[in-house]
């Protein structure tokens, strides 16, 4: 298992998040949750972000 470590900036983009729409913070965090678990799960982005992950995040996907 792995740590998550939020930066200042991802920490404050949530909390404005959490005011407007609790349910999607839900989301999000429990992705994380998964994500920590096993990050080897999730599908690879094409070159040249590679070194990332596509990860879906209600009915959109964001980067890890």
């Amino acid at each position: 298992m792995y740590r998550i470590k939020i930066s200042p900036k991802l920490d404050e983009i949530i909390q404005k998040l959490d005011k407007k729409n609790k349910k999607q913070v839900d989301i999000i965090l429990k992705k994380a949750g998964e994500i920590a678990e096993n990050p080897h799960r999730y599908k690879n982005l094409r070159a040249p972000l590679n070194n990332l992950k596509r990860v879906h995040i209600d009915k959109h996907f964001g980067y890890c």
